[in-house]
């Protein structure tokens, strides 16, 4: 719920991953939650060292950063940027865009997230 907000609200957000592969597939995804709109903005799904300078810009943006430069990155001045790791199954987030959004339309989501999870995992047990 906080990425479709953040989306939403048009932030700046850095997905980071050890595995290019899941970095990417990730990003794209992301920029799919918004469907039928679309992400306007700067949109990098594995950004390159040369343009790490590009996590600091003052403009909504969607960034996949390899986390060997997290470091080098977080030394940056970055303001109102949320962080998702997506090998610790974590994002740093600052802002509150979730409780911008209309209550049932969370309610709606929430429930159609637990959902989903009860499906996978449900896919999972029978697989093993």
């Amino acid at each position: 719920l906080f990425l479709f907000a953040s989306l939403l609200c048009e932030r700046r957000i850095i997905f980071t991953s050890d595995s290019a592969e899941k970095l990417s597939a990730c990003v794209h995804a992301a920029s799919g939650l918004i469907y039928p709109f679309a992400w306007q903005h700067l949109f990098i799904p594995i950004i390159p060292k040369s343009l790490l300078s590009y996590c600091c810009a003052p403009m909504p943006f969607v960034i996949g950063l390899p986390s060997v430069y997290i470091d080098e990155v977080k030394e940056m001045p970055l303001e109102q940027v949320s962080i998702v790791n997506l090998d610790a199954n974590y994002a740093d987030a600052h802002l509150e865009d979730v409780s911008a959004l209309p209550a049932d339309l969370i309610e709606t989501l929430r429930t159609r997230v637990d959902r989903v999870n009860e499906n996978y995992a449900r896919t999972c047990s029978s697989s093993s």
